[in-house]
């Protein structure tokens, strides 16, 4: 029962992490979790909606959690695919 609840978290929290660096302002959001004393960055990340998945009612539990601490040990954003591409 706790590593189906455990491997909901990651995934969660993995998807968590995907939409929170896809925003359009996903610099600015980093930041301020940055700013965020450590208490505070699980409610920076649900009250920016980003543990919200379809069919899933409710909080899962640890999920913002560990979306933060992904997010926390991030230099800097990842680039996106597209400007990533060149021309040729």
């Amino acid at each position: 029962m706790v590593a189906a609840r455990d491997a909901r978290a990651d995934l969660v929290a993995d998807m968590c992490v995907h939409d929170f660096i896809s925003a359009s302002d996903a610099g600015q959001n980093l930041q301020a979790l940055k700013a965020t004393s450590s208490w505070e960055r699980e409610n920076f990340i649900k009250e920016g909606g980003w543990t919200k998945i379809a069919g899933i009612d409710g909080p899962v539990i640890n999920a913002a959690n560990n979306c933060a601490e992904q997010l926390m040990e991030m230099k800097e954003l990842p680039q996106q695919a597209s400007s990533a591409l060149t021309d040729s």
